[in-house]
């Protein structure tokens, strides 16, 4: 850990409310009899004795608190530990097609955030992977390999019908945000924790693929940020759209990339950039710059 107070992740937090923050997690742990090992550098904690492997991560809780008042505090972790400990209860996932085919959906995440031998998953771009998971009255329930498997219906198949339930039931509020006079950002953003897949299929959801592709980016679970690529003067919402990224990664809830890609049809490649005083430059990755910004700036 670094010589500050406050790790890096939760650098959202003052040193004096991080404090807090951890003192109340370790009540609510002790309050729920759970022998416990936390770990403030990574951000997660472990139960001892636990001999799965199982880990747990504290991140999105700290984001969640962290834009709550501290008196709220309290009646938001002592529920999210049950939820998380509880997340993989496949009791309560249906186990015929059937029933299950209307509540499915398909979830993305940080590649690194999650255990893919517990999941049904799908790597879809750089960076990330999808999960299959049932939307429940009360909670969100993944969906195991063996239940997937008792479906008896191809695994592309469930992942489709799992995308086409996200886009219709998600409730997006789409909205234009104008950083120049030729370059607009596009916010897709809900209260449902499914509509950062619809990333994935933006051509589906937004209509026509733009001649030179998008810039994507997937902050975190509840939104994600585009750019369509149809002339030079799109990429003055470059820099705009790097610093939005960054803040609601840090902030979240539910963070999931600070980075932005550049998304040609099922193509996906994370821009390597810089962002000095002039401005950002690209760097990379060298297809990017080859097909994309020669051609527009030429």
């Amino acid at each position: 850990m670094s010589d500050s107070p406050v790790p890096e992740w939760a650098s959202f937090f003052s040193p004096e409310r991080f404090a807090i923050f951890v003192e109340r997690l370790e009540r609510a742990l002790k309050n729920a009899s759970v022998r416990y090992e936390l770990d403030l550098e990574t951000g997660s904690w472990k139960e001892l004795g636990d001999t799965s492997g199982k880990v747990y991560g504290i991140v999105n809780l700290a984001q969640i608190c962290n834009q709550m008042p501290m008196d709220d505090w309290d009646s938001e972790i002592e529920p999210f530990l049950d939820r998380i400990r509880g997340a993989h209860s496949e009791a309560e996932v249906p186990a015929s097609f059937e029933e299950v085919r209307p509540i499915l959906r398909v979830r993305l995440f940080a590649a690194e955030s999650v255990d893919p031998s517990m999941l049904v998953t799908k790597q879809v771009a750089p960076g990330f992977i999808t999960c299959l998971a049932v939307d429940l009255p009360d909670k969100i329930l993944t969906v195991s390999p063996e239940r997937a498997a008792g479906y008896g219906v191809p695994l592309e198949e469930l992942f489709d019908i799992g995308f086409t339930n996200v886009m219709l039931t998600s409730g997006v509020e789409r909205r234009e945000f104008q950083v120049s006079d030729e370059a607009e950002i596009v916010s897709l953003s809900s209260d449902d924790y499914f509509v950062a897949s619809i990333a994935l299929v933006l051509t589906k959801f937004l209509g026509i693929e733009p001649p030179y592709g998008r810039l994507v980016a997937v902050p975190a679970r509840h939104q994600s940020l585009s750019v369509s690529l149809t002339k030079a003067s799109a990429l003055g919402a470059l820099g705009p759209l790097i610093h939005a990224t960054r803040g609601m990664f840090r902030d979240g809830p539910g963070s999931i990339s600070p980075y932005v890609y550049w998304v040609l049809g099922d193509r996906w490649e994370r821009l390597e950039v810089e962002i000095g005083e002039e401005g950002v430059g690209v760097e990379g990755p060298n297809v990017f710059i080859e097909e994309v910004l020669r051609p527009l700036l030429e």
